[in-house]
């Protein structure tokens, strides 16, 4: 969450993409 200021939502759809599991983004809260 460091870089919560400077991701946007799409950043931060597209990490989501490359994990490819929800589940992963919602255990790493990004």
């Amino acid at each position: 969450m460091a870089q919560a200021t400077t991701v946007t939502p799409l950043d931060h759809l597209v990490k989501v993409l490359k994990l490819g599991e929800p589940s992963a983004y919602r255990n790493h809260t990004y």
